[in-house]
C-alpha cells in the first residue's frame, strides 16, 4: 500500500517511523526547553497525527514503543517501555476527571483493544482483539502467570469475567492468551 511520499513511494512502515521519529523530536524538544523548535516539530507532528490518524500523548510513552499498522491509535494513558500497539487501539480515561489506565512494560494491546478508565496492567501481559477493559472492573493488580487464573464480579445483574494471562510464562496461542471481558 503505497501512500503520498513526494518523489518516492512511502510504505506503511516509513510513515509509522516518520510519525514515531517526528513524535520522540518533539518529546525532546518539549523537555529540554527548546521552546521555539518544540512548536515547529509540534505542527509538524500534528500534521502527521492528522494524516495517519494517530494520536500519542506527548511523554507518555517509554522507551521501544511499536506500533504495528497505521490506523486509529490513541494513547492518552502512561504506557511502560517496549509496548506493541495494533490498529486501532485505544488507552483512553472515561472523562469527568478520572484518572487514565497505567500499562506496565512489554504490554501487547491487540486490534480493537480499549484500555479505559482508572485501570492498572502489570507488565508481560497481552489485551486480545476486540476486547474492552473498563472502569466496570475494579483495579487488576496483574501478577498472575497463568491464563487458568480468573477474576469475576457481579454487579447490578451484568456479570464481568476476565482471564488475565502472563504471555511469558504461557505456552497456548495468542486467542488462549487474551484478556477479555464479558
Amino acid at each position: 500500500e503505497n501512500m503520498s511520499g513526494g518523489v518516492f513511494p512511502l510504505t506503511e512502515n516509513d510513515a509509522i517511523f516518520k510519525y514515531q521519529k517526528r513524535l520522540r523530536k518533539t518529546e525532546y524538544y518539549l523537555n529540554t526547553g527548546k521552546k521555539w523548535m518544540y512548536y515547529l516539530s509540534l505542527v509538524k507532528l500534528n500534521r502527521l497525527r492528522f494524516k495517519y490518524g494517530m494520536k500519542v500523548r506527548l511523554n507518555s510513552c517509554g522507551k521501544g514503543l511499536c506500533i504495528v499498522h497505521l490506523g486509529s491509535i490513541i494513547t492518552n494513558g502512561d504506557v511502560g517501555e517496549d509496548a506493541r500497539l495494533f490498529v486501532n487501539s485505544a488507552i483512553v480515561s472515561n472523562g469527568g476527571g478520572e484518572r487514565e489506565p497505567r500499562l506496565g512494560n512489554h504490554v501487547t494491546l491487540f486490534t480493537n483493544a480499549v484500555v479505559c478508565g482508572d485501570v492498572k496492567i502489570g507488565n508481560n501481559k497481552i489485551i486480545g482483539a476486540n476486547k474492552l477493559l473498563s472502569l466496570a472492573v475494579p483495579h487488576i493488580l496483574i501478577g498472575f502467570s497463568r491464563c487458568s487464573t480468573m477474576w469475576s464480579e457481579k454487579k447490578e445483574g451484568t456479570e464481568s469475567c476476565a482471564i488475565i494471562c502472563d504471555r511469558t510464562n504461557s505456552k497456548q496461542t495468542v486467542n488462549d492468551r487474551s484478556f477479555f471481558i464479558r
